[in-house]
């Protein structure tokens, strides 16, 4: 106990600093600790009333705070483990294309594992073979066979917006809420397709699970508490039982259908199913409770991402209308800039492995690294003097173009071998519907917008984002 909680801390932050890694002072409880517990909450209310894209004291209060005493290396302290925050491009870039194994995902907590693992929270040969199993049924060919369930949900959501217009053609939306149930309805179509009944059912055991764990992310440092008998933890644990018999049936009716007739259906479930098949005849293959993990990550991965991007490509033309007109011709870099400056996630997350190097510089094993996405993609000195101007632009050239340094430090889906494995169906998606939404509408912010981005999962917008939709003539 002493060890864990006072000599190993000591002896990593010693390490961290005779490395010349600088960064606030461990202590079991108080002092730092609570200084970055009150800068996390003076984050969600300082945000200024006029939107801005200078959202990083929101979005990473504790990392925009501490890089301007340390610079863009440095470490501080959530409970007994350092986090080691990386500003810079080039070691960012060298450590996640490491195929060396010295940087590993870490481990999810018992709360974040309640809702979702899947090959995303995989490490080594594991991750490897899920990896290679499911690439197949997110390829480019793969997913245009899918436009049709796009264009169809989001025609459907466009024709509800055209039957709640005013008089004078227009109407308050709050389209964070709209394009959740619009990705909610995609992920639905093209990850279940002919189950879609049953998938929707899902879907909706996992959106609120998804509010529990962000009311109970906090606690995620104590994983002791989730097993005190409170009823959120009762509900949590009632609703991964739900979600697990629920995928469970559905994909062991989709498998008894190929093993039959040999028909394959061409949504994702049926991709992997065939794929994993594939796999199983050369002695591989996932099991049935890998497969239930699997299918819960399509669900957040391709319903959050997706809304997040949407709303804040809404968010940003309705700030910068004269975009609206140019976009119907740049969808692609309207939606790269919205991702510079909103990207989903607002960390990248790693854990050295004992003898990891960045650099010159040695880690203590176990110690995590985080890269802050928000703050790289503000980072002046890479991104030129309009850091914080909506410019889709920059991009005009290509990502790799798109800034001082090249190639640009641009992540919003990771990078290097584990970039996220479904960037091209969320992109596919945002296409589609933002060109088809200003086919139809423009946009402008309501006066009851409140600009808030909060990291909840991913980045969100804490108090909605209501604009003014108008039909186009």
């Amino acid at each position: 106990m002493v060890n864990a909680l006072v000599l190993k801390p000591k002896w990593q932050e010693k390490w961290l600093r005779k490395q010349g890694i600088d960064g606030t002072t461990y202590q079991l409880w108080g002092g730092e600790q609570d200084k970055l517990k009150q800068l996390k909450i003076k984050g969600i209310t300082s945000m200024p009333k006029t939107p801005t894209h200078d959202i990083i004291s929101c979005s990473n209060p504790i990392e925009s705070h501490l890089m301007k005493i340390y610079g863009k290396m440095f470490f501080y302290w959530t409970g007994t483990v350092p986090r080691i925050v990386l500003m810079e491009p080039k070691l960012i870039r060298e450590m996640l294309t490491n195929k060396s194994g010295e940087f590993r995902k870490p481990e999810i907590n018992g709360f974040t594992r309640l809702f979702v693992a899947g090959v995303s929270s995989l490490n080594g040969d594991k991750w490897v073979m899920h990896r290679k199993l499911l690439s197949p049924a997110f390829h480019m060919t793969k997913l245009q066979g899918m436009v049709p369930s796009i264009q169809k949900c989001t025609l459907g959501m466009i024709s509800i917006w055209e039957g709640v217009l005013g008089a004078n053609n227009s109407c308050e939306i709050n389209v964070f809420s709209e394009f959740k149930k619009l990705t909610a309805d995609v992920i639905s179509n093209v990850a279940f397709g002919s189950n879609y009944e049953e998938g929707s059912s899902v879907f909706q055991l996992m959106n609120e699970q998804s509010k529990l764990l962000a009311k109970m992310y906090y606690m995620a440092t104590f994983p002791f508490l989730r097993h005190l008998p409170t009823k959120t933890n009762a509900r949590m644990k009632q609703i991964q039982k739900e979600v697990t018999i629920a995928l469970k049936g559905i994909i062991q009716k989709r498998t008894r259908v190929m093993e039959k007739d040999g028909i394959v259906k061409d949504d994702l479930l049926g991709l992997m199913l065939q794929s994993n098949l594939n796999s199983q005849l050369e002695g591989k293959g996932l099991t049935l409770q890998e497969l239930i993990e699997e299918c819960k990550l399509f669900y957040f991965a391709g319903h959050e991402t997706t809304a997040n991007s949407l709303t804040w490509a809404i968010v940003a033309l309705s700030m910068h209308q004269d975009w609206q007109e140019k976009t119907r011709e740049e969808v692609t870099m309207v939606l790269q800039e919205t991702l510079r400056l909103y990207p989903p996630s607002s960390i990248i997350r790693t854990t050295g492995q004992k003898g990891a190097k960045l650099g010159d510089k040695q880690l203590p094993g176990g110690a995590h690294v985080f890269i802050p996405t928000p703050c790289l993609h503000r980072d002046e000195q890479v991104w030129g003097k309009d850091v914080l101007e909506f410019n889709p632009s920059r991009f005009s050239e290509g990502v790799s173009k798109a800034s001082d340094k090249d190639p640009a430090p641009y992540f919003p889906f990771g990078w290097g071998p584990r970039v996220c494995i479904g960037q091209n169906l969320s992109m596919l998606e945002a296409k589609m519907a933002l060109s088809m939404l200003l086919q139809r509408f423009s946009f402008e912010l309501s006066p009851s917008y409140n600009h808030m981005p909060y990291f909840m999962m991913t980045l969100q917008p804490l108090r909605g984002a209501q604009v003014i939709i108008r039909k186009l003539a």
